[in-house]
């Protein structure tokens, strides 16, 4: 055996050492920006302050033109709102409808005179009222309605979870 050689245990420990940092910094590059981005998004969205007002009378179900009113309102925050879902329920169905700056052709700011216009989402501090055609999203008799955030975190729109429910009353 005397021509025989083999690698040194120095040098044998020396590359382990060298593949775990190595593989170390493969995952710390891959994991990291996926975690980060998660974290941003449950900050944001636990800091957004937005909510159902029923006070005044304008989140209801208006039988008579088969639309449902939702008044949204806002706090201080201060968190990139772009838009939201609002979820109307009723006779054991459930439809979403997006609300943002674009137009839907079944949902207006209360105000306008029709439907497919642009339309805005509430600024700190704000609320507005939204009217959603119930019929044209085939939810005939409509009984709760919740509402979810959408908001911008490391450059992407992320859907936040429902942050308010109401049940509806006739207007």
């Amino acid at each position: 055996m005397e021509g025989k050689r083999g690698v040194s245990e120095l040098i044998s420990i020396v590359l382990m050492i060298l593949i775990t940092v190595a593989a170390g910094g493969l995952i710390y590059a891959f994991v990291f920006p996926i975690v980060e981005s998660n974290i941003a998004q449950s900050q944001t969205c636990g800091s957004i302050q937005i909510g159902i007002i029923t006070e005044n009378g304008l989140t209801c179900y208006d039988s008579s033109s088969n639309s449902v009113q939702v008044e949204i309102g806002r706090g201080k925050d201060k968190v990139n709102l772009t838009g939201f879902h609002i979820q109307i329920s009723g006779g054991g169905k459930s439809k979403s409808i997006f609300v943002n700056a674009t137009a839907n052709p079944v949902a207006r700011e209360y105000g306008q005179s029709a439907y497919s216009q642009a339309m805005t989402v509430p600024k700190q501090d704000g609320a507005n009222t939204y009217v959603i055609n119930s019929q044209g999203i085939g939810i005939t008799n409509p009984e709760s309605v919740s509402v979810a955030p959408i908001v911008r975190a490391s450059g992407k729109d992320r859907l936040c979870s429902v942050s308010a429910s109401s049940a509806l009353n006739s207007c």
